[in-house]
């Protein structure tokens, strides 16, 4: 059996490489971020994650193709390989600047900091969303939104049904980055601080965020609607590094 590995690159050289994607799009875009593990300073990266605003997809992809060996657009994002490093990476496109906000937290992980962030959401009556809904309301979500409960959708065939959240789904509560990450926390975590899943959580966050409570985090909705929002949001295998 094969066991295929992950080339991995330095901070600097993968930093260098992000920054020649940038300027070969610049004029194209109204707003960029380096997220992923280049966002968090981690010594090793295995590709490069931009959250992107764009101002002419079109000409954004072109600019790209001449920096990049390979693209492949769709309308969510773009992923590449530098022509002159080799390294992959991937632009996730938003339509606005509260999409950008979120997507830029969301984008930068790591994963453990993602899920102890929404699930935390759960124990303070919010939800954290950052896609299109999949249930009831069929609209973009995203940032952090007040829930009232949950109902059950008899009407729906037995394969289909699931249980739909209730609450004010327009306005969120909080959608800015840093406001998102104090009010479940009570404290701002800098990029730098994300890596929970090497590190653990930060015992000063909140006690129930260990690893030794992880497991039984919560109730069985808590854990369900968690589901939920992972499967629409971000699934683990786009997980930022």
């Amino acid at each position: 059996m094969t066991v295929e590995t992950q080339t991995l690159y330095s901070y600097d050289q993968a930093t260098t490489a992000a920054w020649d994607v940038i300027r070969s799009i610049e004029g194209y875009f109204d707003r960029i971020e380096i997220c992923g593990s280049l966002r968090r300073k981690k010594d090793l990266i295995k590709d490069i994650d931009l959250v992107c605003l764009p101002l002419d997809r079109f000409f954004l992809n072109v600019a790209l193709g001449k920096v990049c060996t390979s693209t492949k657009p769709t309308p969510e994002k773009i992923t590449f390989i530098c022509k002159d490093s080799g390294i992959p990476g991937e632009i996730f496109f938003v339509h606005n600047l509260q999409e950008f906000e979120v997507m830029k937290l969301v984008r930068t992980g790591d994963y453990s900091f993602n899920r102890a962030l929404t699930q935390g959401a759960h124990t303070k009556g919010l939800v954290f969303r950052f896609a299109k809904d999949k249930g009831y309301y069929q609209i973009p979500m995203y940032g952090l939104y007040r829930i009232t409960g949950t109902w059950w959708d008899e009407l729906a065939d037995r394969a289909h049904r699931k249980v739909h959240l209730k609450g004010d789904m327009i306005n969120p509560v909080a959608w800015k980055e840093k406001d998102i990450i104090e009010l479940i926390f009570n404290k701002y975590y800098e990029p730098t601080q994300r890596s929970w899943w090497e590190s653990g959580y930060d015992p000063d966050a909140n006690p129930e965020y260990n690893r030794e409570h992880y497991a039984g985090y919560g109730t069985s909705q808590d854990q369900e609607e968690s589901s939920q929002t992972d499967v629409e949001g971000r699934g683990p295998e786009s997980t930022p590094n």
